[in-house]
């Protein structure tokens, strides 16, 4: 599975390829924006983005997210941030990881969201679907809705 990685700061981009890649993952690194941005636009496929939100000058992770999801459109994303965002762009099916983060805890959750997904058995006329959602007072960062 191939990951961009989109981090400014080298202190965190390369403990985080490497990590990725001792897990097997495949790393493209991009250090600003605007590389991410051409990347995304003419680079290889990519199966899930990992972003940082603050890249310094040029478009943000939020942005960068936003053109990731144009040409992946059911790709995972991840974000980055040392800082509690003043505004949330976060775009569906993404995951916040603030800033320190633990690696091990990072490729876990990226080897679950491109796990397969397993195979159904065949459609039982008496099968009952259940969905459980659980919110976590840890995500409000996202400004989720209240339970009400």
């Amino acid at each position: 599975m191939r990951i961009l990685v989109v981090e400014d700061e080298l202190l965190y981009r390369a403990p985080v390829r490497e990590a990725l890649e001792q897990a097997g993952f495949d790393v493209v690194e991009a250090t600003s924006g605007l590389e991410a941005g051409v990347l995304i636009r003419t680079g290889p496929v990519l199966d899930a983005l990992f972003t940082d939100i603050a890249l310094g000058p040029g478009p943000s992770g939020w942005e960068v997210a936003q053109a990731f999801r144009v040409r992946f459109p059911h790709a995972p994303i991840l974000y980055a941030t040392g800082y509690v965002p003043g505004e949330n762009r976060s775009i569906q099916g993404s995951l916040l990881f603030p800033k320190p983060y633990r690696l091990p805890r990072l490729v876990e959750v990226l080897r679950t969201l491109l796990e397969p997904a397993p195979e159904l058995p065949p459609e039982d006329e008496d099968a009952v679907l259940t969905r459980l959602t659980y919110m976590s007072r840890a995500t409000s960062l996202m400004q989720h809705p209240t339970p009400e």
